[in-house]
């Protein structure tokens, strides 16, 4: 009897270590019977690695939390002009020898300054004795309106030469320039389709101002005969430039300067009528002598 409660009590104790040897196994750790994962790596993470936080914008922000983001490239404009400035109340007039509206010519005379007269704010008119190619003595007069006022040095009996070109393809234009006798421009007109006449340098017609056509400031307004765009001069005298658009005035240089006054000044795009200009330029540069 006491043999059989042995034979018991051993059997009991076998069970009970196999059954402590089957709860030692880590069954969290088989990827096969435990489909959760571990409570903590297997491995050790390590505490130099930094996690990658992400985009710094994520792409559902909302637009007012967004950051000021660097502007688009601006159009082609000169550094110093403004987007598209409001007209002013400018007029420029020029009428040589009586005609507005002349046929085709040609002048170029050295010339005196025989008579100046000056009786109203912004009206001048000039008498220029002059000797033409042939010789003979002429007498041209020049007779010039503008607002605001344009201040002509001028002098009775100063020596000149005056220079006037006029055509009339569907329309007329008009150019004059008067330069005092050392070559520097005292006074220049234009009405016309181009900015000089036909078959002359720019900068050899306005010297010493270098003179082009600056656009892309100006929305675009549509006409009959095409969309119109207001465009500007750009006047460089002595290493400045001045941006002068379309009715407006103002000056270019220091001691000595130049008063740029433009009542016109625009061009023409899209379907443009045969017998319609595609740019026109309305304007007076006028020398003002060191004071």
């Amino acid at each position: 009897m006491r043999r059989m409660w042995l034979t018991i009590i051993l059997a009991g104790l076998l069970a009970g270590c196999y059954s402590s040897a089957g709860s030692r196994h880590d069954a969290q750790q088989d990827p096969v019977h435990d489909p959760l994962p571990d409570p903590t790596p297997e491995t050790p993470q390590d505490p130099d690695v930094q996690e990658d936080p992400g985009p710094d914008l994520p792409p559902d922000l909302p637009p007012d939390l967004l950051p000021d983001l660097p502007p688009d490239s601006p159009p082609d404009v000169p550094p110093d002009g403004p987007a598209c400035p409001p007209p002013q109340e400018v007029s420029v007039a020029f009428v040589v020898d009586g005609d507005e509206f002349p046929g085709r010519i040609d002048i170029e005379e050295r010339c005196l300054v025989d008579t100046v007269i000056g009786e109203e704010e912004g009206h001048m008119v000039f008498e220029l004795r002059c000797r033409s190619e042939a010789g003979e003595e002429v007498l041209h007069t020049l007779d010039v309106t503008t607002s605001p006022p344009a201040y002509i040095f001028l002098w009775e009996g100063e020596s000149v030469l005056f220079r006037y070109r006029a055509d009339n393809p569907w329309w007329f234009d008009r150019w004059f320039t008067v330069t005092y006798e050392y070559g520097n421009l005292a006074l220049a007109g234009i009405d016309a389709s181009a900015v000089t006449p036909w078959d002359v340098d720019p900068d050899g017609w306005f010297t010493p101002l270098g003179v082009s056509v600056a656009g892309g400031f100006c929305p675009y307004v549509a006409l009959t005969c095409g969309d119109e765009e207001r465009v500007a001069f750009s006047v460089t005298f002595d290493t400045m430039t001045a941006f002068q658009p379309d009715h407006s005035s103002g000056y270019v240089g220091m001691m000595v300067s130049y008063q740029l006054i433009v009542e016109r000044a625009v061009q023409y795009h899209g379907d443009v009528c045969d017998d319609f200009p595609e740019q026109w330029y309305r304007a007076l540069f006028v020398s003002i002598p060191e004071g």
